[in-house]
């Protein structure tokens, strides 16, 4: 996909593109404390393999925040597309590689599979919030359909009142209504169906959709406080 960009859209060569990326690989980026916080919550995923493990943690716990961490395989990674492109990832080491971690018992992925893959090129999804023009994700992606959907459902609410109560329960709300529409419409079966999401983002959807906003349910007075 990134070398598909360059080719259709990229003015400098592709090793000037990559070098900024990989200087950063190379000299290390101080981790973050969301980025830490959220590592030890997840610390069972992400200590699946030794690789992984090592990477995320450091000893008993999570890099802690502001650590330099630095990436050489990255760095390998990085050196391979700027000199060949895509070439690697389709028959070269990390190619075998992939296959290695996610092939044979792991999974299905192939050899043949990498060389036959090829970037599709598609419409994105436009979404219309506070004057502005959104371009999010088309399938197969989930997401950019049902936020485009949650926007929608946002434009046909009424403003909430400005406290943290009002504006928690507006937001659960539209998540609520979203997510009861992704099960009825039966979403995830269809998304890549041809016409579905535009369907399914349709304005007669979304106006019978948030009529259901709000249906039964009481507005919360207060919220705990904190952020």
């Amino acid at each position: 996909g990134l070398e598909a960009l360059h080719s259709r859209h990229g003015r400098l060569p592709l090793a000037e593109v990559v070098a900024p990326a990989l200087d950063l690989a190379r000299s290390g980026v101080p981790v973050a404390a969301a980025a830490s916080e959220v590592w030890e919550i997840l610390w069972k995923i992400l200590s699946h393999t030794e690789e992984s493990a090592h990477f995320f943690r450091d000893g008993s716990r999570a890099h802690p925040p502001g650590t330099i961490q630095r990436n050489p395989d990255l760095v390998r990674t990085l050196e391979l597309f700027a000199a060949e492109g895509s070439r690697p990832f389709r028959e070269g080491e990390i190619a075998a590689a992939m296959v290695e971690q996610f092939g044979g018992d792991r999974g299905n992925l192939t050899l043949e599979d990498l060389r036959s893959m090829d970037a599709v090129i598609q419409v994105p999804i436009e979404a219309r919030q506070a004057g502005a023009t959104l371009v999010l994700p088309p399938a197969p992606g989930a997401g950019g359909a049902l936020l485009a959907f949650a926007l929608g459902l946002m434009q046909r609410s009424p403003e909430p009142a400005p406290d943290r109560a009002s504006t928690a329960w507006a937001l659960a709300e539209l998540q609520r209504v979203t997510n009861t529409a992704r099960e009825h419409r039966r979403f995830d079966r269809h998304l890549q169906d041809e016409g579905y999401v535009a369907d399914f983002l349709s304005s007669a959807a979304l106006d019978e959709w948030a009529k259901r906003l709000g249906a039964g349910r009481a507005v919360p007075s207060s919220l705990p406080d904190g952020p």
